[in-house]
């Protein structure tokens, strides 16, 4: 069982396996970085990402200082990855007596490597990247009885394993997003017409889904309920904010005689695609609720912190920040039900009116900078 006198993170590993697509990432994994070598002396950094063009999230002149070492890969090889990081976890282990793991599908591998020869682990579960319910509670469930200290971004991530082992020491974090930073892009109102000429903002409702384009999503159904509800009345807009593999099928799925009420941005820098979701009214969290029930709604508490009320399905994430009719609207996973909560939302601006009143309400707890400063140093007690 770990010790209750603070580590020696001169002798800590930090493993990040991540595609860091999104900002929020970069900004996570950047501040943890810096708070640990402003307050410690950190000794190794791994990380490997799918674009290596994200590797900037290192590109710091306070993380630079640290050995690091980036690794290049892609998605499906993160066993392949795994096996990098333990060689280079072993290559050094005279000098590491603590590895600190942002959880990944290949963190098992690493986790058992480093607590096979003596090594302490710490698992950060931030996401639940395997997609496989079954196979996803094995790896959580097997990492967990591995490590020495669990730290869990959501408490569903935690009741979604298969079993506890009570020696093992947990921490639930809250979510959090940066409020100063949402507020202060969210009133840059030169950026917001700029912006809202580029791509074609129509005066009326917008609604818009920020983030990546993915299959597994479902994002057809966000697309045809609003598609259905544009041929019935020409007051809404629909903008699908980022890139990613579906993409050119969303994009096929709009006849010329719709185009002009859907936008597709495409990949977009945090900055604009947050500037641009603020020229919205309406966000929309939507993928299927049985493969993404225990995800943390950190697009949720986006929206909300840009003032935004949210069509969210009905998740044990999304339950947590969602008031339904007050801030937003809980829906089934199913394009019927987003498409009468959308119609809804169009015949009655009353209560989008109420529920943009009640928005920044429930983040006021869930400022990052507050998260950091009280969350962090316990971590690590």
């Amino acid at each position: 069982m770990l010790e209750t006198t603070s580590i020696d993170l001169s002798t800590t590993a930090v493993v990040l396996a991540s595609e860091f697509p999104s900002h929020h990432d970069k900004t996570d994994i950047r501040r943890f970085i810096e708070y640990l070598i402003e307050h410690h002396r950190l000794g190794f950094v791994l990380c490997a990402t799918e674009h290596a063009s994200s590797s900037d999230v290192l590109e710091n002149t306070k993380i630079r200082r640290i050995r690091t070492s980036v690794l290049h890969g892609m998605r499906l090889a993160e066993l392949w990855l795994a096996g990098l990081f333990l060689k280079e976890i072993l290559a050094n282990r005279a000098r590491i007596a603590n590895v600190y793991i942002y959880y990944f599908s290949g963190a098992i591998i690493v986790a058992l490597g480093a607590a096979t020869v003596g090594i302490r682990v710490w698992i950060d579960f931030k996401s639940v990247p395997v997609k496989s319910l079954v196979l996803g509670k094995i790896l959580r469930t097997l990492c967990a009885y591995v490590a020495h200290r669990c730290v869990f971004i959501s408490p569903a991530i935690e009741t979604s394993m298969f079993f506890g082992n009570p020696h093992i020491q947990r921490r639930t974090l809250p979510l959090g997003v940066d409020l100063t930073q949402m507020v202060s892009l969210a009133a840059d109102g030169r950026s917001m017409r700029v912006l809202a000429e580029r791509y074609g903002l129509r005066p009326c409702i917008r609604f818009v889904y920020l983030g990546i384009l993915d299959r597994s999503r479902q994002l057809e159904d966000v697309l045809d309920a609003f598609l259905e509800l544009a041929k019935e009345q020409e007051s809404a807009q629909l903008l699908f904010i980022g890139g990613g593999p579906y993409l050119s099928t969303l994009k096929s799925r709009v006849d010329g005689s719709l185009s002009k009420f859907v936008v597709f941005t495409g990949p977009l820098e945090f900055e604009e695609a947050i500037t641009l979701t603020a020229c919205c009214h309406v966000g929309i969290t939507y993928y299927p609720i049985r493969r993404y029930n225990v995800q943390p709604a950190l697009k949720t508490l986006e929206y909300l912190s840009l003032g935004l009320p949210v069509i969210a399905v009905d998740t044990l994430g999304n339950r947590s920040y969602i008031s339904h009719g007050a801030n937003g609207w809980l829906i089934k996973d199913s394009k019927w039900s987003l498409h009468q909560t959308m119609k809804s939302i169009l015949t009655n601006p009353d209560a989008l009116e109420r529920a943009h009143r009640y928005t920044k309400s429930v983040v006021a707890s869930h400022d990052y900078t507050d998260i950091f400063s009280r969350s962090i140093p316990g971590i690590f007690a």
